[in-house]
């Protein structure tokens, strides 16, 4: 289930980036996706961008997402030690602020993007989808094991001391011609 306003709208061949509500083990949970993106610059971005997105309810303590692709998208969500307390407050918050930065390893990050969602009528929608049998998606089996974190190690040894840091500066103008 996506909510009716888009943290990013899609646009002229760009992917879209939606808060949905999503269903980790037992727990209905928000969760930022992107999708549209075709699928060489899917797996290329999960290879090369660090994102850091973050959630907060009604001004309250933010909580860092965890991020990798899921099936034929990308996807940030609380990890499994936060599932319940994200579950237990989504119904009750009035908003729900969503920040995403994007990072280059050796590179600078891109300005922070923050958008603010109205939640109305969530213990409404909420039940309605329980209702029609939300699906559940899959938790990673290790935590905080994804491709970039994966890709980094290999670098390292291989005999790049800093990582994915030395090969960026040297991939990015192929990166670049991916997204245009």
């Amino acid at each position: 289930m996506r909510h009716k306003d888009w943290v990013l709208a899609p646009g002229n061949g760009s992917p879209g980036v939606a808060l949905e509500i999503q269903m980790r083990s037992d727990a209905m949970v928000p969760v930022i996706t992107v999708r549209g993106l075709p699928a060489p610059a899917a797996v290329a971005g999960a290879f090369v961008v660090k994102p850091s997105v973050n959630l907060g309810f009604d001004g309250g303590k933010r909580l860092e997402l965890s991020c990798g692709m899921s099936g034929t998208y990308y996807a940030c969500a609380p990890d499994a030690a936060s599932l319940r307390a994200v579950a237990e407050a989504l119904p009750k918050a009035k908003v729900v602020s969503a920040g995403v930065t994007l990072t280059m390893p050796g590179m600078m990050a891109l300005p922070p993007q923050e958008r603010l969602l109205d939640l109305t009528g969530t213990e409404t929608a909420l039940a309605k989808l329980r209702a029609g049998g939300a699906i559940r998606e899959a938790l990673p089996e290790y935590p905080g094991l994804d491709m970039q974190g994966f890709l980094d190690r290999i670098l390292r040894d291989v005999g790049f001391p800093n990582g994915a840091g030395d090969v960026m500066p040297k991939l990015t103008p192929w990166i670049s011609r991916l997204w245009s």
